[in-house]
């Protein structure tokens, strides 16, 4: 099955680093507890580690410069 066309829905219990990607540009950000995200990309990941969530990021292109 394909989320090629589908928004994707979040909303962050805990602190909360998140990715979006699949389409140019990728985002990525932190979320509070309560906080919700919505996007059109294809992929949405979530992470409650800060160390995964930064390597992914690199991983997929991204910087923290």
């Amino acid at each position: 099955m394909s989320n090629l066309n589908s928004t994707q829905n979040f909303v962050a219990e805990v602190q909360t680093f998140w990715i979006t990607h699949g389409e140019p540009p990728m985002g990525y950000g932190v979320m509070e507890p309560g906080n919700r995200l919505s996007t059109g990309q294809p992929y949405l990941e979530t992470f409650t580690s800060r160390r995964l969530w930064m390597a992914r990021v690199i991983e997929l292109g991204g910087s923290f410069e």
